[in-house]
């Protein structure tokens, strides 16, 4: 086998004999002539150059690649080491192949069922939950060394949305690929629940609900969880039986009505001042509502605290 000298070579290279293997195993990814072949030469400067010559890669672990005579011997000449006074004894074909480990998709699911599951604590959300598994990352063969992992769920856990959690793999502390897992949570939790159909303005009773665990999710804003919330409060539309109550599906009814005699109160020190007056406007308690003094006949605006009360400011 013919190789090229450089022209910068100034002393003979010293003799080597070299015998490449013709089924070899190798453990990075880099195919360096002293993994495939034997190498003797009693300079062990130049022993070692040979040793750390670079002949291409093989990009995927676990994977075999064939090499020909021919073909080594144009990557030998390409490497740029001096390849003069050598020896060589090389087979045909020559079979190299990379070792390789093995992270199982169960693995990733346990991983990424942790990092949702932290999350929640952190949150400190103490909502009963199950998870989901939608997408679970297929096996993945990396390279010898040791696999560490960096986690993160980028857009939060969500319980509308299936929650995507990235997971890095890392081979000797240098990322090497990154994987996908995702699952749906289901939260649970007691609210109050209708048991029968309500209509329009009617007035909820204690007979007309009940405490039961759900599903719930972020689109149910301002669910209830104490029986005792909506007790008085009256329906805005029509709801079935079974639904779960949300606070802007109920509305304080009207507790006086325009032209309702009325006591109107002013607190003046430590002193409640009251005198008769007559409402303009329907009210609810806590409303805001005219009324006119029936006494002066002026026009006030006060706060209606019951059906037969309105404080206003002194």
């Amino acid at each position: 086998m013919v190789c090229f000298i450089s022209a910068a070579t100034v002393l003979a290279a010293a003799p080597a004999v070299i015998s490449v293997y013709d089924n070899v195993t190798i453990s990075k990814s880099e195919i360096l002539l002293g993994d495939i072949a034997q190498i003797s030469c009693d300079d062990v400067n130049r022993a070692a150059e040979l040793s750390a010559m670079k002949l291409g890669t093989i990009p995927v672990p676990g994977q075999k690649i064939l090499l020909s005579s021919r073909v080594f011997e144009l990557r030998t000449r390409s490497s740029g080491v001096n390849c003069d006074d050598i020896s060589w004894t090389i087979p045909d074909t020559i079979a190299i192949s990379t070792d390789s480990q093995t992270i199982a998709s169960e693995m990733f699911s346990e991983m990424g069922q942790k990092a949702i599951t932290d999350q929640l604590k952190s949150q400190q959300d103490k909502r009963e939950y199950t998870l989901e598994v939608l997408t679970v990352p297929k096996p993945m063969r990396v390279p010898m060394g040791t696999i560490s992992y960096d986690l993160s769920i980028p857009l939060g856990v969500k319980s509308v949305v299936p929650t995507s959690v990235y997971i890095w793999v890392n081979v000797d502390g240098q990322p090497y690929k990154k994987a996908f897992f995702r699952a749906k949570v289901h939260m649970y939790e007691s609210v109050v629940v209708t048991n029968r159909i309500m209509a329009a303005g009617e007035l909820v009773t204690p007979d007309d609900i009940h405490v039961e665990k759900k599903e719930i999710n972020a689109l149910m804003a301002g669910y209830m969880t104490d029986s005792k919330k909506p007790i008085g409060f009256i329906m805005k539309r029509m709801t079935n039986s079974g639904i779960v109550l949300e606070e802007s599906m109920l509305d304080k009814p009207v507790v006086l009505k325009t032209g309702s005699m009325i006591h109107i109160t002013a607190k003046i020190g430590d002193a409640n001042v009251q005198t008769q007056g007559i409402a303009l406007q329907d009210g609810k308690n806590g409303q805001v509502i005219r009324v006119r003094n029936t006494v002066t006949k002026k026009i006030v605006s006060g706060t209606v605290i019951d059906a037969d009360t309105v404080q206003v400011a002194a």
